[in-house]
């Protein structure tokens, strides 16, 4: 088993948006249960969500990890500023293609999510998103290392909190060991009939969880 020192992390810019991409075309929305609920294929759901991975990689947040004897990139954790209100909201109109509409779907389970997150009085909030790792690296804790990356870097940069919105058990217990605490729960099975595909889905739920900083917060 490959030990931490084969690799190496780094901050993502935009610079990376080809590496980010390949790897998660292939390593993520394939699993991701919101890709599978909305009927998209992985190349479909990548050019949706191009506008979102810009936005994180421009951040200056983002965080990766690579391969030290290739360089290639085998995982990612997205991170981007969220403040109240901020998330667009859904206009009623007439979506001319399958694309639009499939956009416009995304965009108000997107909505609903981030209703939900709480922004401290003062401050805003560092928001993780698109946590993934190549499948030949798993099990070897770089989800959690570049959670740790991560916390450091807004804890520098002065966010108050850290919040995500997950929808795996299992890398739920991961979240919970480094310190983060379930903010609110949410069932798809609420969601207007239609809206998902809850038949494609192996989880109906998604959480979202916070982590509050203090200047000197450490995993």
């Amino acid at each position: 088993m490959m030990s931490f020192t084969e690799q190496e992390y780094l901050g993502l810019t935009l610079e990376h948006l080809d590496d980010v991409c390949d790897l998660l075309v292939n390593h993520f929305y394939p699993r991701d249960i919101i890709t599978l609920g909305l009927g998209l294929s992985p190349e479909n759901r990548l050019t949706l969500d191009l506008p979102h991975i810009r936005t994180c990689l421009a951040s200056g947040l983002s965080v990766g990890a690579r391969e030290k004897s290739t360089r290639r990139l085998v995982g990612v954790l997205l991170n981007y500023i969220f403040i109240a209100d901020s998330t667009p909201k859904q206009t009623l109109k007439n979506y001319t293609t399958e694309a639009e509409m499939m956009q416009a779907r995304f965009r108000k389970v997107l909505a609903i999510m981030t209703d939900k997150i709480d922004c401290p009085e003062e401050g805003s909030v560092m928001c993780s998103s698109r946590a993934c790792v190549h499948s030949d690296f798993g099990q070897r804790g770089i989800i959690s290392k570049l959670t740790e990356k991560s916390v450091i870097i807004a804890t520098k940069q002065g966010f108050k909190m850290t919040s995500l919105i997950m929808t795996n058990p299992r890398v739920e217990k991961m979240f919970l060991r480094l310190g983060y605490k379930v903010h609110t729960t949410f069932d798809f099975c609420t969601l207007e009939e239609g809206l998902l595909d809850l038949s494609r889905m192996d989880h109906k739920q998604f959480k979202i969880m916070t982590k509050y900083l203090s200047p000197k917060s450490q995993l």
